[in-house]
This record gives structure tokens, sequence and C-alpha cells, in this order.
């Protein structure tokens, strides 16, 4: 039962404990499931089930919560170079008088912010910076329906993302000198 308790932290990890009995979907219905879907059939795949679900439950207990789609920022910066790129839902929550970023599939919070870079520890990759490419407040007008559209998108945002990187690394250095 999740309904016993206020704390919202405890609500978090409730649903977390309920949905990591899901099993996993084929991967061929990533971007297709609804949240409706996801609780039918209680199988997830990939970081947008899961942002999706969440998202959609902490709505119902009044935790507001965006749904974040970030891209890799070493990935999306060999565009166009290499075939494979890396995306990946965040959640902004408000929990705590606080947004807090939550990692969709590990529930880490994530606290390496830097404007619109979100860093995490869980990939095995020393380029974990993930750059934020759209938002959505509302889980319904989550728009990205196969990889081509997520590309698109990538690709309209590596301007930002070299201008945004190449000033956060030489911020980095000066601060590396001074020290």
């Amino acid at each position: 039962v999740i309904y016993d308790t206020d704390n919202k932290s405890e609500i978090l990890f409730k649903i977390y404990e309920r949905i990591n009995k899901f099993g996993k979907w084929d991967k061929k219905l990533v971007w297709k499931n609804t949240t409706h879907d996801i609780l039918k059939n209680k199988k997830l795949i990939w970081c947008h089930d899961y942002g999706l679900l969440i998202s959609s439950i902490l709505r119902l207990f009044w935790i507001p919560t965006i749904m974040v789609e970030t891209v890799w920022v070493d990935r999306a910066l060999k565009y166009p170079d290499i075939k494979e790129y890396q995306w990946h839902v965040f959640l902004k929550i408000f929990i705590d008088n606080n947004w807090e970023i939550l990692d969709s599939t590990t529930w880490e919070i994530i606290s390496d912010i830097e404007g619109e870079f979100i860093r995490s520890e869980h990939f095995e990759d020393n380029q974990n910076w993930y750059f934020v490419i759209c938002e959505w407040k509302d889980p319904k007008d989550y728009w990205v329906t196969d990889s081509q559209s997520l590309r698109n998108k990538m690709v309209e945002a590596i301007p930002t993302i070299k201008k945004l990187k190449v000033e956060k690394d030489t911020k980095k250095n000066i601060g590396n000198i001074l020290n």
C-alpha cells in the first residue's frame, strides 16, 4: 500500500519497490507504450517507460514531475561520424521543497549538474555528461516515437552543446589554474 504515508521520500521508495518487480518488454516497443500499457502488462523497457510510469504515478501523489530527455554529449559531438547515440530520460521531481534530478532507471538522485548538463555516475564510460534536449511537464505531451525524432532534436542542439561545452571546459580550466 502506497497511500498510508504523506512522506514523499517513502512514497518514492514504495513506488520503486513495486515497479522493480515488473518484467521487460520486447525492444521493438520502445517509445510505443502508454502508462496504461505498462500498468496492464507490468512490463518496462529502457528509461522512457520508467520515466513515463514514474512521472505519471508521482503526479497522482501531487509530486510535481517533469520528464527530461537528454543526449550523451560525447556521442552527440561526434555526429555524423557515428551511427549510435545514447539518450536517457531523467526526471525533475519536486521533493522536500527542492527540485531534484532523478535517474529514471537507477533512482539515483543526481547532484552533478552544470546548467543544461547532467552527469550520471552509473554509466561506465568517463564521458557520462548528458545534455538536456527537451522537457515535458505533462507525460501525455511526450512526442518521441522513434530514434529519428530524437536524432533530429539532437542535431538541432549540437551547436548549443558545442558552445556550452567550450564555456564549461574553459571555466573548469581557469578554476584549475587558479587553485
